[in-house]
């Protein structure tokens, strides 16, 4: 069984491979990927967890990074999401323009 250090720790590596993905547009994987971090996430129970101090600011540090992580994809996923509208738009035009002279 995995703890609650284990879990965290893969999630942060996935998140990771997470955003290389998204930095080079591998949305199939990234997708494949990203069920299995959600898969993780939802694993985690906090709700009874009892740590040393010691413990606690190790904890504190992962879920720290995670979070850091995640901000850091959400910007990459919504640059990656405008640079696609702007190329569906592009797109768009040309298809109308074609239609227009055809």
């Amino acid at each position: 069984m995995n703890t609650i250090f284990d879990l965290a720790t893969d999630i942060i590596v996935i998140s990771r491979q997470l955003i290389l993905h998204a930095e080079m547009s591998a949305w199939d994987e990234f997708a494949e990927l990203d069920a299995k971090r959600q898969s993780l996430v939802r694993t985690m129970n906090l709700e009874e967890i009892d740590l040393s101090d010691e413990d606690n600011v190790t904890f504190r540090s992962l879920m720290n990074e995670m979070i850091e992580l995640n901000e850091q994809l959400g910007v990459i996923c919504t640059e990656q999401r405008s640079e696609l509208a702007k190329k569906l738009k592009g797109i768009r035009l040309g298809v109308k323009a074609k239609n227009a002279y055809s």
